[in-house]
């Protein structure tokens, strides 16, 4: 019996629950793609996969419902690979641990993968589903979202009949979106030249506690430890001469905010952080959350390659330099964040030091000038840069009757809590779909899921049951 066999909708749990054993961190997709294939084959779909490991499952309309409206359904496969610092868990080769804690389904020090997994779920369970009167069912599960949306760049939907998509990586009940922002992921590369230098060898460790979605949360100003640690090395090289970097190195995701930072450091005296982990506490302590620095002497005696002092100017221009967070907001959307960039990646390396930074905006020209700012940028300390993943961004549309249909629908089933209507400054696929099909009426659902990209994350119960016989209801009243 699986943990979460006791749970309704049973088949949406049991799918969850199946794919929650198949390893799926981003770019390690062979195993999920394998395993949708075979299920919508399973279920009677017509079923085709791509290079990209993509599959699409066509099912046709159900009996009285020929001639209505075919809907196209689309999730991601892959999931944020984050874990806590305590945990072994190996996203490569592990399955998830799953537990039910009350309303809500959490994963044991890891990420849970809701995003994107519910939807893969509620796609099979619906292509499994033979009680409930649907149109034709075009459904999409991409791969690679979240590092960069490399699956629904290069799927291909030609053939495909559908002018209505249903996107279900949303993570609020209730809440339809319209509209988000697009991004890139770009990579600065800084040469690095080191000398030897003997003295007290220092691991220093930055860390917070929420991190969260850089385009979500990227609002709340979290601190991003990559981001303190770099103004960290600032305040040590100017207070202390004798102050040697040997390596920086945090993060795991370009677009999740970086809660942990290692620095390996050398200098001629033991370090004493109390006074600059109580600065950056204070800096901090409008937000919901907060920094601690702990230090450990590795050697009081060692000796170690540390950065020339040419190298480390260079590297802390790029780090003083860059922005970070929110760099616009919408005048239009109170509190939506237009423009922004998050330093989610860094790497130290014998030779060379690498950031990886993910930028979006729902503005093109403006992502594009921030994109050209951080070139520049890298250019004049000496390094080299690229851009990748580039997706659009998902406009406005003013008129549609797919949203003023499933606003209704959602209404008359859950009067208690009425539709909500927004435009996130996230990145969704809808943008390079609606490229490809530029006639679709697209909206975005999804069940409550909490904290996502962070081992935090968790997913309601009651939240996912509801949303699913939403979608159900919809599909059925497609012939009305």
């Amino acid at each position: 019996m699986g943990v979460l066999s006791e749970l309704e909708p049973k088949d949406v749990f049991r799918f969850f629950e199946e794919i929650s054993m198949i390893p799926r961190g981003s770019g390690n997709m062979a195993g999920i793609s394998e395993y949708v294939r075979k299920e919508c084959e399973k279920a009677g779909a017509f079923v085709r996969t791509d290079e990209a490991l993509n599959v699409i499952a066509v099912m046709p309309a159900t009996e009285g419902y020929e001639n209505a409206s075919p809907v196209m359904l689309q999730g991601h496969m892959d999931m944020v690979a984050e874990k806590t610092p305590d945990s072994n868990h190996d996203f490569k080769k592990d399955p998830l641990t799953l537990t039910v804690d009350g309303d809500w389904i959490k994963a044991d020090r890891t990420t849970l993968g809701a995003d994107d997994g519910v939807a893969v779920a509620y796609m099979l369970a619906l292509l499994n589903d033979r009680t409930t009167g649907h149109p034709r069912l075009e459904c999409i599960f991409t791969t690679d979202e979240e590092t960069g949306m490399d699956g629904a760049e290069a799927i291909d939907l030609s053939g495909l009949k559908a002018k209505l998509l249903l996107n279900m990586d949303n993570e609020a009940e209730g809440v339809f979106t319209v509209s988000c922002a697009g991004g890139s992921r770009f990579e600065g590369v800084l040469p690095v030249k080191r000398t030897m230098r003997r003295g007290v060898v220092t691991r220093i460790t930055v860390e917070s506690k929420k991190g969260g979605h850089s385009g979500t949360e990227i609002k709340y100003d979290r601190p991003n430890t990559n981001v303190v640690a770099g103004e960290l090395i600032a305040d040590l090289q100017e207070k202390d001469a004798s102050f040697g970097l040997v390596s920086i190195d945090g993060g795991l995701m370009d677009n999740a905010i970086t809660t942990k930072t290692e620095i390996l450091a050398v200098t001629d005296a033991p370090l004493s952080l109390s006074e600059e982990e109580a600065r950056f506490q204070s800096e901090f302590e409008s937000t919901d959350d907060t920094v601690t620095i702990r230090t450990e002497v590795l050697s009081e005696q060692g000796e170690k390659a540390v950065m020339t002092k040419e190298s480390l100017d260079d590297l802390l221009f790029v780090f003083l330099v860059s922005p970070n967070g929110a760099v616009t907001y919408n005048h239009k959307i109170k509190g939506l964040v237009e423009t922004s960039l998050n330093r989610g990646i860094l790497i130290t390396e014998q030779d060379r030091f690498v950031f990886r930074t993910s930028v979006r905006s729902s503005v093109t020209t403006r992502k594009e000038r921030l994109l050209d700012r951080l070139k520049l940028i890298v250019k004049r300390a000496g390094g080299t840069s690229r851009v990748e993943g580039n997706y659009p961004g998902w406009a406005y549309k003013e008129k549609s009757e797919f949203r003023d249909r499933a606003v209704s629908l959602w209404n008359r089933m859950y009067p208690e809590k009425p539709a909500g209507i927004e435009a996130i400054h996230a990145g969704l696929e809808c943008g390079l779909l609606l490229e490809k099909k530029p006639d679709l009426d697209i909206l975005s659902i999804g069940p409550d899921a909490w904290y996502i990209h962070t081992p935090k994350e968790q997913v309601s119960v009651s939240s996912v049951a509801r949303v699913y016989e939403f979608i159900k209801k919809l599909l059925e009243e497609t012939n009305s």
